[in-house]
């Protein structure tokens, strides 16, 4: 069962928002393209499948939001597809929220891969996606990384079908030889 699950929109979450240890994800969103949902803050941790959900539409994140923590995500072994944030179609804009916190999903840290129904776009600010148990970031299309860290991701940190622009030195990827394993996965080392 989602901890909150929304089947249209728009939708406005103000203010501090929980949906933590749900036996399948924190938040769906199954809105359709154009339905916006706007975030203030939200936690969710310690759910079965994903953290958050985005079925379609479009989230956004507002310039006054303290943060968006998505930790520990994909409990059960009975979802093959899990982790912290799953874009299916639409647009992600975190704006410049102080805290974009993506850490140790059993799953994909940032899954943005469209579904048959559209691409997926996304501005990523302030991002500390690091040791979840699958990638970093799985992108299909249109990823802009502003600031962060993206750092010790078992599956590699980012996986893009299209080169992304990663605004330099910005964003710390702790990858010293370019091989898309991070240095702490390598344990300082290069494996080439």
């Amino acid at each position: 069962e989602d901890g909150l699950d929304v089947g249209g929109g728009p939708v406005n979450l103000y203010g501090e928002n929980q949906a933590n240890t749900n036996s399948s994800n924190g938040v769906f969103l199954g809105g359709q393209m154009g339905t916006i949902f706007t975030l203030d803050s939200l936690e969710a941790n310690h759910n079965g499948q994903w953290g958050m959900w985005l079925q379609s539409g479009s989230l956004a994140l507002t310039t006054d939001s303290a943060y968006l923590r998505l930790n520990q995500n994909g409990q059960d072994d009975a979802y093959p597809h899990r982790g912290g944030l799953r874009v299916d179609s639409g647009q992600v804009a975190s704006g410049a929220v102080p805290a974009f916190t993506v850490q140790d999903n059993q799953g994909d840290g940032v899954r943005l891969w469209p579904s048959e129904t559209g691409g997926v776009l996304a501005t990523l600010w302030n991002l500390d996606i690091q040791n979840n148990v699958g990638r970093g970031i799985v992108a299909s299309a249109g990823l802009t990384l502003n600031q962060g860290t993206l750092c010790g991701n078992t599956g590699g940190n980012l996986f893009a079908l299209q080169v992304p622009t990663i605004n330099d030195p910005q964003v710390n990827t702790c990858d010293a030889d370019g091989d898309n394993v991070s240095d702490s996965v390598e344990n300082q080392a290069a494996n080439s």
